[in-house]
């Protein structure tokens, strides 16, 4: 297991990185695909060229270098994003911060309702989402009886809590298909 603070200078490194440079990196790789060429000469590539064959044949080169670095770029960003989540769950859960009031692990539902989190979610990994609030009236009271709004909502339609499956999507920021519903709340084979 890598050393928790070689991680955390690594994703420093790496964001301050992605501030300073992200934007730019994005533009030009969607640009060199979506354009069919690298940018100018001496840029990356022999972009496009009247003239000699075998600057066609680099221009050809490049696009495929163009192509292999957007598919990466995407795929890695998409990777990156999903790991970071998933890190930071893993960690509020085996170290959850003080003000969350949670005493121990063995919380009952009660409880997590009491201290202001959605009792739903917390079935999935202990995840601590708060209940969705509303100021109707003036004053702030829970939207859905001791839960959050995606699972107020889930219940309001389906008549009971999301399964754990469709949680978990939820959680990790993915979306949440017909066909993943249907396989959670068991209606496909």
């Amino acid at each position: 297991m890598i050393d928790p603070e070689r991680l955390a200078d690594n994703l420093d490194e790496a964001s301050k990185d992605v501030r300073a440079n992200g934007g730019l990196t994005w533009d030009r790789v969607s640009d060199w695909t979506h354009a069919g060429r690298m940018p100018a000469r001496g840029e990356r590539g022999g972009g496009m060229a009247d003239g000699e064959p075998d600057e066609r044949i680099d221009d050809r080169k490049d696009d495929a270098a163009a192509a292999r670095y957007h598919a990466e770029l995407s795929t890695l960003t998409k990777r990156i994003d999903a790991d970071l989540h998933r890190l930071r769950r893993i960690i509020g859960i085996c170290c959850p911060s003080p003000t969350k009031g949670l005493a121990s692990r063995d919380m009952l539902s009660a409880q997590v309702a009491a201290d202001g989190w959605c009792v739903s979610c917390w079935k999935d990994d202990q995840n601590l989402t708060p209940i969705t609030m509303t100021t109707g009236g003036g004053k702030p009271r829970p939207r859905y009886k001791d839960r959050c709004r995606f699972c107020g909502e889930w219940k309001a339609e389906h008549g009971q809590d999301p399964p754990v499956a469709i949680l978990q999507l939820m959680h990790e920021g993915r979306r949440i298909t017909t066909a993943a519903i249907e396989r959670a709340m068991g209606k496909s084979a």
